[in-house]
């Protein structure tokens, strides 16, 4: 994770061994704008289920970092996000959110 230096969170890694998040559990984390995701289940649970990203995770996201072993990131990401085909040293893919969803 992340933090700033008033202890604010800033960015977290979903690593593979996490099986599940609630809905909402970033609730209130207004500048958690930096999220990597390496566990294929839990993003691909939270991406594809719109709904959960309402007031959670992805709200105030406005980079994401996807492992390209992940396959399909659901119509919350195609719509909100854009990508190059670039995929980093770590073999995550960026994503960022288009400036009319800012």
């Amino acid at each position: 994770t992340w933090q700033s230096g008033s202890g604010e969170l800033l960015g977290i890694t979903i690593r593979s061994n996490v099986t599940e998040i609630e809905a909402f559990a970033f609730i209130g984390c207004t500048k958690l704008t930096t999220v990597y995701f390496d566990s294929a289940t839990v993003a691909g649970g939270l991406i594809q289920n719109d709904y959960n990203t309402f007031g959670g995770i992805l709200m105030n996201a406005t980079t994401l970092f996807i492992s390209r072993n992940m396959s399909g990131v659901g119509t919350y990401i195609l719509n909100t996000y854009s990508t190059t085909n670039i995929v980093d040293s770590n073999g995550y893919r960026k994503y960022s959110k288009n400036e009319n969803n800012l």
